[in-house]
């Protein structure tokens, strides 16, 4: 049987109490299944007035060390976490009633930051994905 899921409170310096909720990111899927394909689709489709990347690269150049974080990599996060959870950042929700759910753990950042990146671009929808943030 499952465990019910107890809110997280902490106090104002972060720790355990009876003051403050956690923010917690909330994932769902509201389709039958992730369409992965239509994700794709929106995620490589520049928005408007968005010059191509590469436009004025030299292609000789050393490559850099670091590159911008980019839609794809966002996306290919969000495939793995879906079959991992756990390894990246989400727990899966159990008895939601809905086809699948995940929160973040805790108050992960990067895991917020991608899940907004995605759905900002409208990555999520595409996929069939309801995101939330507290």
């Amino acid at each position: 049987m499952a465990k019910a899921l107890q809110p997280r409170v902490t106090t104002g310096g972060g720790r355990a109490g009876p003051n403050r909720l956690l923010p917690m990111a909330t994932l769902e899927l509201v389709a039958e299944q992730a369409n992965w394909m239509g994700a794709l689709l929106v995620a490589m489709t520049r928005p408007p007035g968005v010059p191509e990347r590469r436009a004025h690269q030299d292609p000789w150049a050393p490559a850099p060390t670091t590159r911008p974080q980019r839609i794809s990599d966002d996306l290919s996060w969000l495939r793995a976490a879906v079959d991992e959870p756990a390894a990246h950042g989400l727990r899966r929700l159990e008895g939601s009633g809905l086809t699948a759910a995940w929160a973040s753990q805790e108050t992960d950042a990067e895991v917020g930051g991608r899940l907004e990146r995605l759905a900002s671009r409208g990555v999520l929808d595409a996929a069939g994905f309801r995101f939330r943030s507290a």
